[in-house]
């Protein structure tokens, strides 16, 4: 576990210090081809998976947000850097309470919204033997980026998609957008957008 952390450390502070793990995400895959990702980890439910979290965290719903986070052990955690580069500020959050603290926390009275995100098959650790419980539990990533007043959060959430909850995610808190022409799903990611866009990585 200690381990499995400090690789989650180092995702995050490295999505703090270079703006994201991916800047450019302009080719996604049509509705059609997004069908080769396993149910309930489609564009529309991750869709709704995130939306329906950040409703439960802004209106301060603990009951409802914690349906969203898996549970322990299955719960890596949320791995959040405040601000950017190497003095950015850690919180790391290991069970689903002190996840959604954290997020109201963060968002300080303002609301988080969902920007863009797109979706590919295989969500991190899912596949490293150092952490069985996650054997059998079939899987997606999710590059993401949320609006939260005047900030931005991104970074990529690993996905139960059964069970339809978060189960591990670094996140990057800071003014504006890092880098600041960042392209998802076709098209720019805007800081005030009024509708979130979610698309698919292309099949291999």
């Amino acid at each position: 576990m200690k381990r499995l952390t400090a690789l989650a450390g180092a995702l995050v502070l490295c999505l703090a210090g270079c703006g994201g793990d991916a800047e450019n995400h302009s080719e996604p895959a049509s509705p059609k081809a997004a069908a080769y990702l396993p149910e309930g980890c489609r564009p529309a439910d991750v869709k709704n998976l995130i939306g329906g979290f950040l409703g439960a965290v802004n209106r301060g719903d603990r009951s409802a947000a914690l349906r969203y986070v898996a549970p322990q052990p299955e719960l890596i955690g949320v791995f959040f850097a405040i601000g950017r580069g190497a003095d950015a500020k850690r919180i790391d959050a290991r069970t689903p309470e002190a996840v959604y603290r954290a997020m109201r926390g963060i968002g300080a009275g303002e609301r988080f919204h969902l920007l863009r995100a797109i979706v590919g098959p295989v969500g991190p650790f899912a596949h490293d033997t150092r952490y069985p419980e996650l054997d059998s539990v079939v899987t997606a990533g999710v590059d993401f980026v949320l609006g939260v007043g005047s900030r931005s959060a991104s970074g990529k959430a690993g996905i139960d998609c059964t069970s339809r909850r978060i189960y591990m995610m670094p996140v990057s808190v800071g003014r504006g957008l890092v880098p600041p022409r960042q392209q998802f799903c076709g098209g720019y990611v805007r800081l005030h957008a009024s509708k979130p866009v979610v698309c698919a990585y292309p099949p291999d």
